[in-house]
């Protein structure tokens, strides 16, 4: 509804423009505040899989877990008690772990593009991701030829998969920032340990980063406040 709309809200007469007064029974016009802003923020952001410390941190982990998983396992049933037997132990993780790695660089250049897209949604309690567009589809066709592939430990990897289709984090939770302006990214951290990271557009990087440094000042002073007492 315009200005020029507005009747008064007494005896319901037409309000003229910037009328302060109602011609015809003299009540006050008041003026409604205008509405807040919402708090939430959404947009969508592509991340360098390949760039991003944090995100190759975790790709190096999803690598080494497996191979240290698989160690403990050769070396539980073979039992090696000489230089050989050590050296077989030796190449069969190194051979398991250079495989892996091939086939992590060509889902991570061939499959995604060596970029990662994701939406977000930012409020006052937190902020959840989510992938998005051809990513989302991508993710959604390996789970399932993944489950489907008949292999017990392929099936878990998928089933995994799935559940990390979306990502939340609770501002409380967050106690240090760390920007990359150059890349439009923030990471999200409780102490060291990484929650998120949130790749950001031009138009949204410095209104997040201000509302994730103030989420985490708030966290840090609270935190302060329950020691004290």
């Amino acid at each position: 509804m315009t200005r020029e709309e507005t009747v008064c809200g007494q005896c319901g007469a037409p309000l003229k423009a910037d009328a302060h007064f109602c011609e015809q029974c003299g009540s006050a016009v008041v003026i409604p505040e205008p509405v807040a802003e919402s708090a939430i923020m959404e947009w969508v952001a592509s991340l360098s899989i390949l760039k991003n410390k944090v995100v190759v941190t975790q790709l190096g982990l999803v690598l080494f877990i497996p191979l240290v998983v698989l160690a403990v396992i050769l070396l539980l049933i073979m039992r090696p008690s000489g230089a050989e037997e050590w050296a077989v132990v030796g190449q069969i993780v190194l051979l398991t772990g250079g495989i892996f790695l091939g086939l992590l660089l060509i889902a991570t250049l061939l499959v995604y593009g060596g970029r990662y897209e994701y939406e977000f949604r930012l409020n006052d309690e937190g902020i959840g991701g989510r992938p998005h567009g051809r990513t989302a589809k991508k993710n959604r066709i390996i789970n399932f030829l993944l489950i489907f592939s008949g292999r017990p430990t392929a099936m878990g990897t998928g089933l995994l998969a799935q559940t990390r289709q979306e990502e939340y984090v609770a501002w409380n939770k967050v106690d240090t920032v760390i920007a990359d302006e150059r890349n439009r990214t923030i990471t999200l951290q409780k102490g060291k340990r990484p929650l998120m990271v949130v790749p950001c557009d031009e138009a949204h990087y410095a209104a997040v980063l201000e509302r994730a440094q103030a989420a985490a000042a708030r966290t840090r002073s609270r935190r302060a406040k329950s020691s004290q007492t």
